[in-house]
């Protein structure tokens, strides 16, 4: 009787395991970070448009001649209407994407928008007050000839060479001479860190991070990924030594 009772106790855990170990493979609460960005309307200005004259002239309140208004539909953000932003964040989809097949998408909130303002991959041992020139980058409407004014947004970077990686935010400033196209620069934001693997291995790390779970035991993996910034208050200082990058 006790080895039957065993037995069937050692089959309802394994089912419970195997279980587990299935939905862990699209489960975003081991290996994704569903911020709260991602269900944010997108903050921006529209391209193109003039925002801060419309702003300095007092015309938020205005409207085009298809109805639409300044304030809160064509320059939210020169306007005030993204105010609710406190805080630099920065992150990413998931801690881990397949070599060849992944789509990193990175979200952000930028408290203080400006047009010089872009996003950039990293090494994730990057120093952020020194850094050099990123292996990615686009400004914060995706693009690399084209600046804008995002206060909430997110842009998708199509494809990295394996390794451990971070994404940062940072701001231009003009300069000229022999560095002004590759830096230094330094970051304001800066997401946790996250991998590009080559063959199975985003696989193979979720179901030790499940295995990790059931045991007690605390993996680094099971982690969601964190968002870190430098705080306003030494946002201007952070940014001193920046110079410019050119379109």
């Amino acid at each position: 009787m006790t080895k039957t009772t065993t037995t069937l106790v050692l089959v309802v855990v394994s089912l419970l395991l195997v279980l587990t170990l299935v939905g862990a493979t699209s489960s975003s609460t081991i290996h994704g970070n569903k911020h709260t960005l991602l269900v944010r309307e997108e903050c921006k200005d529209r391209a193109h448009v003039n925002c801060p004259l419309i702003a300095k002239d007092g015309d938020c309140g205005g409207h085009t001649r298809e109805g639409e208004n300044y304030g809160s539909t064509i320059c939210p953000v020169s306007c005030g209407q993204c105010n609710d932003i406190q805080n630099d964040e920065i992150s990413t989809d998931q801690i881990c994407y397949p070599f060849g097949k992944q789509v990193i998408q990175v979200s952000f909130a930028n408290s203080e928008p400006d047009d010089e303002d872009w996003v950039g991959i990293y090494e994730s041992g990057a120093d952020p007050y020194d850094l050099g020139s990123p292996v990615s980058w686009y400004w914060l409407c995706g693009d690399k000839r084209r600046k804008c004014r995002i206060g909430v947004g997110s842009i998708t970077f199509p494809w990295l060479p394996p390794g451990s990686y971070k994404a940062i935010m940072a701001r231009n400033r003009d300069a000229k001479g022999p560095y002004s196209t590759y830096g230094p620069y330094s970051s304001y934001a800066e997401s946790g860190s996250f991998e590009v693997v080559r063959g199975d291995m985003c696989t193979s790390r979720r179901r030790t991070a499940v295995v990790a779970a059931t045991t007690g035991e605390e993996d680094i993996v099971t982690k969601a990924l964190t968002q870190t910034s430098i705080s306003n208050s030494i946002r201007g200082d952070a940014n001193n030594n920046l110079r410019g990058r050119r379109d």
